[in-house]
């Protein structure tokens, strides 16, 4: 058996061992570094050992060099417990746990920071206290001393960044956003009844633009912590390459892995971005949703904005 290096860039390359035929391939994964494990016979008279490996898309690679490689997601394959720079080494006769194995050498997980989740989080409680009295939740204190409450815990719990993988800290993440949610949810509820009630009037229209922007702004915030905590299980399980359930939106980065750093994920800016697009465009742009209920979270959000938007400015321009 030989460990023969591929270059790692998100597609399956073919791979000729120069005087050895391939067997069979075995492999496990590793976020950085890019090889297989070849059983392998010898064909005719050549080197001891190979001494390079052929790949028709990158030209000829040195024995033993490990390329960098794109997250697993992209298709590449690795195999741990290799150094950068190791010889390609037979294994015959090496009992199994002499071979290299899935975790040794690894790379530690660098979670996501946790400041841009908290400002946004924070934000939507700022944007909240714009709003008129009766379309704020009683009493008025209520709301930001649960969401601080809520960010103490997670801070205090997983300082610094996002790696540590609890379930409490996941129901925690959870209440929280699930809080914005409900809150907005209110004033969303309170500010269609009062468009379509006879007899309820805003002082003007800039207010009544005023509550639709805040009401579309945080709804933007809470999907966007939704896709952010659901998609693939969470932000510690995608940086730690540990889901634990399937991936559910492929961003452009996962297609070009050589564009990106190595070990790049998916964080919360970018499913902001994902959330702003998805409510501005009213449908998918650049990311597309492979789970339903992916699907289905986008098109409630998609729906959401479009209704407000249509309600809020026809009301605004009959007030003018």
């Amino acid at each position: 058996m030989h460990v023969a290096p591929i270059h790692g860039d998100g597609r399956w390359l073919d791979c000729e061992l120069r005087g050895w035929r391939p067997l069979g391939l075995r492999h496990v994964w590793h976020p950085h570094r890019a090889a297989v494990l070849c059983s392998t016979e010898r064909i005719g008279a050549g080197p001891e050992l190979a001494d390079s490996v052929t790949s028709r898309h990158h030209g000829v690679w040195p024995v033993g060099i490990l390329v960098p490689l794109g997250p697993p997601w992209a298709g590449g394959q690795a195999v741990a417990g290799c150094r950068p720079g190791a010889g390609v080494r037979h294994t015959k006769g090496v009992p199994a746990e002499g071979e290299p194995r899935s975790g040794d050498d690894s790379i530690a997980p660098v979670g996501e920071r946790r400041w841009p989740m908290a400002v946004a989080a924070l934000a939507a409680v700022v944007l909240h206290q714009f709003m008129p009295a009766d379309f704020r939740v009683s009493p008025h204190w209520m709301y930001p001393a649960f969401m601080v409450a809520f960010l103490v815990v997670l801070v205090v719990g997983d300082p610094g960044r996002i790696d540590r993988q609890r379930r409490w800290l996941q129901v925690t993440t959870a209440l929280m956003i699930g809080l914005i949610t409900l809150v907005n949810g209110f004033s969303a509820v309170r500010l269609v009844v009062g468009i379509l009630t006879k007899g309820h009037s805003f002082d003007t229209a800039g207010q009544l633009l005023l509550i639709g922007a805040v009401v579309f702004l945080t709804n933007v915030i809470a999907f966007a912590l939704w896709f952010w905590d659901l998609d693939g299980g969470g932000p510690a399980a995608r940086a730690a390459d540990r889901r634990l359930y399937p991936t559910a939106f492929v961003f452009p980065e996962m297609t070009v892995p050589e564009l990106v750093p190595p070990g790049w994920y998916p964080q919360f800016i970018d499913y902001l971005a994902l959330s702003f697009n998805t409510a501005t465009a009213f449908g998918p742009t650049d990311v597309a949703a492979i789970r339903r209920w992916a699907k289905m979270m986008m098109i409630i959000e998609a729906t959401i904005s479009l209704s407000l938007a249509t309600l809020v400015v026809a009301r605004a321009i009959n007030i003018l």
